[in-house]
């Protein structure tokens, strides 16, 4: 059977703050007005030797209790509270807090709704809130807060309050929404990036075949600069890693036809997309044109730090020997107009390319963070 033990003898079960007037026989209200015990009804325990179960049990189940369960009196003081009640108001002694106005212990912007949820509770209905609180050395703690009336013959005597510290919820639920925010954020650059590449693409294309391998090539380019900036969370990319993306094919088994040479550099979202792209232009370039359309060609991308006042700037040269001779183009493609309007117009990068004949040198400079 279920033996309901009421909240009669608050003064033996909850650290008191100040004396209380009067003992209460609580009604059966479920927030945390009555205590419920499962008794066996077998066994041979007389019924009379379970109400006399010690008080010092009764009160280690209350501080037991992880929530920090409080007494207010009708008038608003703080009259009784348990361990987790004084470790929320960080406090190691109930004189620090005795009767305090429970409301002067919120911070003075919520404490109207913490009147109101006191005001409804001596109506006789249940109130509940959320706030963020200083507690009583200044540590920032998000509060989910029950309030909920004691009866005695059906009237309210005294309030009880249940706090419970739901500071990882919210700092979960805020991180959720900064990740809302920058997903919306991406989505809308990505599909610019996307609308950019089609619009370009479909200007240097004779006929829609040409069009889906380049632009089909292109945007598996995007799509592989996006796999390494989420690789490890960080929103970052590695350098090194993204040229190997698109240059690792081309090489040979000896290693000698690309040379990769620089420090390590990673590079945020926003460098790291349109760096992509043009490292997918440049390659795609060098395979049809250039040092890697024969197999005499070479590859050389090298590239440094160099730390200025207030940031660091990336160097990057990219630089072709042992291909077919190279001139001047006379029509920009879109590698070249990827150069011009994507890299040249962002406020952290600058590019110049050469035709010598020997090979194509592109230099490209980053401002880094």
């Amino acid at each position: 059977m279920t033996e309901y033990i009421d909240l009669a003898g608050l003064s033996d079960l909850f650290t008191p703050v100040f004396p209380l007037s009067a003992s209460t026989e609580s009604g059966p209200d479920r927030t945390s007005a009555a205590v419920s015990r499962q008794v066996e009804s077998s066994g041979g325990m007389a019924r009379s030797d379970r109400r006399e179960e010690p008080v010092a049990f009764l009160r280690s189940v209350f501080d037991a209790v992880p929530d920090g369960i409080m007494v207010v009196e009708l008038d608003g003081r703080l009259s009784h509270t348990n361990a987790a009640g004084l470790s929320a108001l960080e406090s190691r002694e109930p004189g620090d807090v005795t009767g305090r106005d429970w409301v002067s212990l919120w911070p003075a912007e919520s404490a109207e709704v913490v009147r109101c949820a006191l005001d409804a509770a001596r109506e006789g209905r249940p109130a509940r809130f959320e706030v963020m609180a200083q507690s009583g050395r200044g540590t920032p703690t998000w509060w989910d807060v029950s309030v909920a009336p004691v009866l005695e013959n059906g009237q309210v005597q005294r309030l009880v309050c249940v706090a419970r510290d739901v500071s990882e919820r919210k700092q979960a639920e805020q991180r959720a929404a900064m990740l809302v925010s920058e997903s919306h954020h991406r989505v809308k650059n990505t599909l610019a990036t996307v609308q950019a590449i089609a619009r370009l693409t479909i200007r240097s294309c004779e006929s829609l075949t040409i069009f889906e391998d380049l632009f089909n090539g292109r945007l598996l380019a995007l799509a592989n600069t996006h796999d390494l900036l989420i690789k490890d969370g960080s929103d970052t990319a590695d350098l090194r890693l993204l040229l190997c993306s698109e240059l690792g094919p081309y090489d040979d088994a000896t290693g000698h036809r690309v040379w990769l040479d620089g420090p390590d550099v990673t590079l945020p979202t926003e460098i790291a997309v349109p760096f992509g792209l043009v490292v997918h232009e440049l390659t795609t370039n060098a395979a049809k044109y250039g040092a890697m359309s024969v197999q005499e060609g070479s590859l050389a991308v090298s590239w440094s730090l160099r730390q200025d006042a207030d940031s660091r700037c990336l160097s990057l040269r990219w630089t072709e020997r042992g291909g077919p001779t190279v001139a001047t183009p006379t029509r920009h493609g879109f590698g070249s107009q990827l150069l011009d309007r994507v890299l040249s117009g962002h406020a952290q990068m600058t590019a110049s390319r050469e035709y010598a004949p020997e090979g194509l040198r592109v230099v490209i400079e980053v401002l880094l963070p």
